[in-house]
C-alpha cells in the first residue's frame, strides 16, 4: 500500500453555534480511545453529543494526549498532557458547535485527530419542524438538495443515491467541515455540470469533483490523476477517515492522504 507524507493541518477551528441548552437534560458520557493496540487513532475520531455531555478518553497505549486544536495550534480549550495506557481524562462541552483536537505527540506527523460536534437537542414541542432544503442561492449548485439538519450542519445525497455526507459551513460559507474529508476551501466551477473545486487542507492539494463526475470520484490536481475515495463499510453514508483510503487510477494501488 503506498502511504502519503503526513502534513500538518491547518487551523480552522469554528464553533457552528452557541446556544445554550435547556436545563434538566439528562447529561451522558461518550468514550473514546486513545491510540488502541498502538495505533495512531483516536476510536472513534468523531462523536456527536449534546451540550452538557461529556467525553472520556480511556489511554490505550503510551505517549499520547487529547489536546484542543490543530496540530502545532492549540486553542487552549483543553489539554490532557501526555499520558500513558490506563490513564483518563474528561472534559465537559457546555456550547454547541465543533471542536477538533489532537495528539500533541502523532498530530502533525500521523494525523492523529478527532472531532467532537456538540449540537442542540431536538426540539420536543409538535409539529416538529421538517429538514428544510438550502434555496439553490445560498450555496453553490454542487450543493442543491443539502437537508439542514440544525446547528449549522448539513446532509447532502444526490440524485442518484451517492451520498456527499454531512459537513458545516463556517463563518466563511467557502470554507467547510466535512465530518470525513475534514477542513475543505470551495470553488465554484461554473462547468454546467453543478462542478466544484475543494482546496483539501489535509493533503495541501486540489480536488475536482461533480454530481455527475460523479462524487466519490475526485481528480487529484497533485497526482494529475482520478481519485476514488473509498467510503466507510462499518459506517454506512460516511466515508473513510483518518486515514482517508482513496484508490489511485494512475498507479492502480490504493493510497492514504
Amino acid at each position: 500500500m503506498k502511504i502519503s507524507s503526513c502534513r500538518l493541518i491547518l487551523v480552522l477551528a469554528t464553533a457552528v453555534s452557541f446556544i445554550g441548552f435547556p436545563k434538566g437534560a439528562s447529561a451522558t458520557t461518550v468514550d473514546v480511545t486513545v491510540g488502541p493496540g498502538g495505533d495512531l487513532v483516536f476510536s472513534p475520531s468523531s462523536v456527536t453529543i449534546h451540550p452538557g455531555d461529556q467525553v472520556k478518553w480511556t489511554w490505550g497505549s503510551n505517549g499520547h494526549s487529547t489536546t484542543s486544536g490543530s496540530p502545532g495550534q492549540p486553542n487552549g480549550i483543553w489539554d490532557s498532557g501526555i499520558h500513558s495506557q490506563g490513564a483518563t481524562f474528561t472534559h465537559t462541552f457546555n456550547s454547541a458547535g465543533t471542536f477538533p483536537y489532537y495528539c500533541i505527540p502523532h498530530g502533525g506527523c500521523c494525523q492523529m485527530v478527532g472531532t467532537v460536534l456538540v449540537s442542540n437537542p431536538t426540539p420536543t414541542p409538535s409539529p416538529t419542524p421538517s429538514p428544510t432544503a438550502t434555496p439553490g442561492a445560498t450555496h453553490p449548485p454542487f450543493f442543491s438538495g443539502e437537508t439542514a439538519l440544525g446547528n449549522g450542519v448539513y446532509y447532502l445525497q444526490f440524485p442518484n443515491g451517492i451520498p456527499f455526507g454531512y459537513y458545516a459551513y463556517l463563518s466563511d460559507p467557502r470554507f467547510i467541515y466535512h465530518f470525513d474529508m475534514g477542513f475543505e476551501y470551495w470553488f465554484d466551477a461554473t462547468d454546467g455540470n453543478s462542478g466544484i473545486f475543494f482546496y483539501d487542507f489535509a493533503s495541501s492539494t486540489f480536488f475536482y469533483t461533480s454530481p455527475s463526475f460523479s462524487f466519490p470520484y475526485l481528480y487529484d490536481f497533485s497526482l494529475n490523476t482520478v481519485l476514488y475515495y473509498y467510503p466507510d463499510p462499518n459506517n454506512p453514508g460516511h466515508y473513510t477517515t483518518n486515514p482517508r483510503y482513496f484508490y489511485d487510477f494512475a498507479t492502480g494501488q490504493i493510497i492514504t492522504k
